[in-house]
């Protein structure tokens, strides 16, 4: 479960859409909640006009009481006591060094700030703290959200995906503990497949009849594994199995037809790699997701193969950040 939660907040309204969705989780899991802002310096200014010492402190004093505020909200009207901290630097890397120096395991974080009038779907430092966050992350889609109360946020329905694997699993206490303290409906879906091949021509009828009979195992397998599923975990759960040309695709209509609110799942299902961060389907709805979508990490830092680009970096004299290293306060 989740002890302690990290909230980015870059000063905009935008990135405060997700203050609701971090009452919900703080209170479902009892976790500590540390509200994070990071002072960058202008991009086109240099380091001596950056410095400047009256503008500075103004703009430290401005950015300390946003924080400062945002932190009595959730005392005043959540109830929530939080922790505040005030950094200097570039902002991802700033969040990636505190949240693994913090014991934090959950990185709460929506998808735009003050760059939501952009045209990508999510912003640039978003991207990287998720690439390298090797921690569990819960993205909000704030570009899109709908503004509400700090404590009138509820989720009604949680979508959780699964491969059949044991791996895609991982997800379950969190899903289900999730369904329990919220009363919210469980859905466990699951997509199967059809199966492709690669054809110069029309296909032949044993073709045909050979897919079928492979997309009729399939489905066969799949509904026993989701048949049994609540009753093994013993979890009130409903269970809906789709067939799709690609899992993604399935898995987007299903949000829409059952007006799902949040989706939880692995960062891994069956054929992940820990070449990367995040299997093909997570990283797919990372980049675009419609609902606020909860990833549970499987791998830990240790176990995750270096990226091309932290080679590189290392090659430089720069090494991945490591969990409990020295903060930047």
């Amino acid at each position: 479960m989740f002890s302690h939660i990290l909230v980015p907040l870059d000063g905009s309204e935008v990135a405060e859409r997700a203050l609701p969705h971090v009452v919900v989780m703080a209170r479902v899991f009892d976790a500590e909640v540390s509200l994070l802002h990071v002072m960058e310096p202008p991009a086109d200014s240099g380091f001596e006009q950056f410095l400047d010492i009256l503008s500075w402190h103004i703009r430290e004093s401005e950015a300390e009481s946003y924080i400062n505020q945002q932190a009595d909200r959730l005392r005043d009207e959540a109830q929530i006591d939080a922790r505040v901290h005030l950094l200097q630097g570039k902002a991802a890397e700033r969040i990636l060094d505190h949240a693994h120096s913090h014991n934090v395991d959950l990185i709460l974080i929506g998808s735009h700030g003050k760059t939501a009038k952009e045209e990508w779907n999510l912003s640039s430092v978003v991207k990287k703290v998720v690439a390298r966050a090797y921690t569990s992350i819960m993205l909000i889609p704030t570009r899109e959200a709908e503004e509400v109360g700090l404590t009138d946020l509820d989720y009604r329905r949680i979508l959780v995906p699964l491969d059949c694997s044991p791996r895609a699993e991982r997800v379950l206490p969190e899903a289900t503990h999730l369904a329990g303290q919220l009363n919210a409906d469980l859905l466990f879906a699951h997509v199967v497949k059809e199966p492709e091949m690669p054809y110069a021509t029309m296909p032949a009828e044993e073709d045909r009849q050979l897919i079928e009979r492979i997309e009729e195992r399939k489905h066969e397998q799949a509904d026993r594994y989701l048949s049994t599923l609540p009753l093994r975990i013993d979890a009130a759960a409903q269970t809906q199995l789709v067939t799709s040309t690609k899992v993604e695709r399935g898995l987007h209509a299903m949000v829409q037809e059952q007006d799902v609110d949040l989706m939880v799942l692995n960062a891994h299902g069956r054929s992940g790699s820990t070449r990367w961060p995040y299997g093909s389907t997570t990283a797919h709805f990372i980049e675009h997701s419609s609902i606020p979508l909860l990833v549970i990490q499987d791998l830990t830092i240790e176990a995750m193969q270096l990226t091309e680009a932290e080679r590189a970096a290392q090659s430089q004299g720069k090494r991945r950040p490591l969990p409990h290293s020295p903060g930047l306060l």
